[in-house]
């Protein structure tokens, strides 16, 4: 009834107006509404169906606002590009809505052996002589089994190490609101690419950060609750209160998981543009986040912006003028002869310059300097080695010209170097004292390349020296001095690989985190294959062994380790043409080096 009395009232004014009647006049009472029930209920239904449409109107409006209007969250979280239709745009924000919920499931399951394995053990020593405490992490209040405010405890308990894992299982204890683990995170980010893939680990820890907004209402109007998805207003209480506050613990635990990423691992993003372009839209994302998590995404893109600077601007060497000068032979001939070397181009040519390259390097270069340039040319094809290619033996599959130019490029270089050694010493003649000289030659090479913390050069040099060809020389090794023959054994028993290269392994410590070295790969290239065929990728149906994988960071890590600090050597671009070329017109072949050393000294 009282819409038609408004109804009526609307009508008389409008009809007041069409006729011109002033207002003053008064007009007969209306008739009364002789209308039954069901048309008054029918105008009760279209007055309410009214009000929903204006509803349901102003909410798509507000949807395609929010979520419309901005490309990156329309298209980070729904999977689209945020320009297409009002109706398109609202279906998916309600899309985004749903899967945040689907997400907050997968994120929060209980920690049964189901989805996780911890490894409660006490700490040891591992098959690699290593101690296990370094996969530790840090104590958790962990009879947690989620991010679940009530499911977290609150007493200090033993740090529990995880043995396996679902990947989001991982995503949400690498990003935990109650602990850190940052020996978990640089786990996975170095190894990731075995058992995941880079834009997956990357949707995932997007997923764990969306996962935090909340129920339906919450995570469809993200803009109402001061642009984090989370309220933890006075009206929640204290327990919404601390819920709110774990959240956007997590959600700042992903931001420094991505700097994190950025800072160490940062080729990942070199070597895939488009997954940088998902890490930028994703930043602008988190920008419209509360204040903290503002300057947690500024953070990571100033660490963007300086590992994109410190690529155009690579070096290879630190500041010139803290580097010694270096050591050229005193005769001009010498290095003449260097010039001229260089200009030959035919194969033939630098054949028949054998026997002059010989007497260059044993009579003419100092062995610190010919050490010197030999360590730099090492080094810049060390620093070149990716992560991914330590990964799944990838330097041995059919693809490994692909899969690890790098590390190939390494190894080739580590062979070079050692049949350059055995080359100046057999090609140094019939003389057994022209022999002893180019041992000792290459002796103080091997010496000054330890100084250097060249563990690749020093096992080269110790690898031709203990050859056959070589160790079977008597009367050669009859004309080496005592010093000589203390400082050969120096090197021979620190890179003794007996008892797991104990002894280099223990040198290897020594060095501090300030000192350039280069590492002897073909050790930590056995200790991968080891680990990878002796322990399973999984354990059960769908569990990630992160047992193995946390194992194989550590070798990686440890090959790595010396990629962030350059040497204070001052490079000879004439030296560096003559020994970083191509040197295999003075290499010898194994049969042809024994020939060689048979003929020296025959067999009694």
């Amino acid at each position: 009834m009282a819409w038609d009395r408004a109804w009526a009232f609307v009508s008389t004014a409008v009809s007041r107006l069409h006729l011109s009647v002033p207002i003053g006049t008064p007009l007969p009472p209306p008739p009364p509404p002789e209308v039954g029930w069901l048309e008054s209920f029918g105008g009760v239904a279209l007055a309410a169906t009214t009000a929903a449409a204006s509803l349901v109107v102003g909410t798509a409006a507000f949807l395609w606002w929010q979520h419309g209007s901005s490309d990156e969250r329309a298209g980070d979280i729904g999977g689209g590009d945020g320009g297409g239709s009002v109706v398109e745009n609202v279906a998916m924000a309600f899309e985004a809505a749903r899967m945040r919920l689907a997400w907050k499931r997968d994120f929060e399951r209980p920690d049964s052996a189901e989805f996780i394995l911890f490894d409660d053990a006490a700490a040891g020593t591992d098959a690699l002589g290593g101690s296990r405490e370094s996969l530790r992490v840090e104590p958790t209040a962990a009879t947690a089994s989620s991010d679940d405010p009530g499911g977290a405890g609150t007493g200090a308990e033993p740090p529990r190490r995880i043995r396996a894992a679902t990947l989001e299982k991982c995503v949400q204890q690498m990003c935990h609101a109650e602990f850190s683990r940052p020996a978990l995170v640089n786990d996975v980010l170095m190894v990731h690419r075995h058992f995941t893939t880079s834009r997956e680990l990357m949707d995932l820890l997007k997923r764990r950060f969306h996962a935090c907004d909340g129920g339906f209402v919450k995570a469809l109007f993200p803009g109402l609750s001061g642009g984090s998805g989370i309220s933890g207003g006075s009206g929640g209480g204290k327990g919404a209160g601390d819920k709110s506050e774990r959240l956007r613990a997590v959600k700042r635990r992903v931001v420094n998981v991505l700097k994190s990423w950025v800072l160490l691992h940062w080729t990942d993003f070199e070597d895939e543009p488009a997954l940088l372009a998902q890490l930028r839209a994703f930043l602008r994302v988190v920008g419209r986040e509360d204040e903290a998590l503002r300057a947690e995404a500024v953070q990571v893109e100033n660490a963007m912006a300086a590992n994109i600077e410190h690529a155009a601007r690579r070096q290879t060497v630190r500041d010139e003028a803290l580097c010694p000068k270096v050591l050229l032979p005193s005769a001009k001939k010498a290095m003449e002869w260097v010039d001229r070397f260089n200009c030959l181009s035919s194969a033939a040519e630098r054949q028949g310059a054998c026997e002059e390259l010989v007497c260059f390097l044993v009579d003419e270069l100092s062995a610190e300097e010919l050490a010197r340039q030999l360590t730099l040319i090492e080094s810049l094809l060390y620093q070149r080695i990716r992560c991914g290619e330590c990964l799944g033996q990838a330097w041995t599959r059919k693809e490994k010209e692909r899969r690890a130019p790098n590390l190939l490029a390494a190894i080739r270089r580590f062979n070079e170097v050692s049949g350059l050694c055995l080359a100046c010493v057999l090609r140094s003649g019939e003389d057994a004292k022209r022999r002893a000289a180019a041992v000792k030659k290459w002796v103080g090479v091997g010496t000054h390349l330890l100084s250097l913390h060249n563990y690749s050069g020093v096992m080269a040099v110790v690898a031709a020296l203990e050859g056959s060809a070589i160790h079977r020389l008597k009367k050669t090794w009859a004309h080496v001095g005592s010093d000589t023959k203390a400082a050969y054994q120096r090197l021979v028993d620190v890179m003794n690989p007996q008892t797991n290269y104990k002894a280099y392994r223990d040198h290897l410590r020594s060095c501090g985190k300030i000192d350039a070295g280069i590492p002897y790969v073909g050790m930590y290239l056995t200790d991968l294959i080891f680990i990878e065929e002796g322990n399973p990728d999984t354990v059960g149906a769908k569990l990630v062994n992160f047992d193995k994988w946390s194992k194989v960071a550590r070798s990686v890590r440890e090959l790595l380790r010396f990629q962030q600090v350059l040497y204070s050597l001052r490079p000879e671009p004439r030296l560096r043409d003559l020994l970083g070329g191509d040197l295999s017109f003075v290499l010898l072949g194994e049969e042809e080096a024994y020939q060689l050393s048979l003929r020296y000294e025959p067999r009694k």
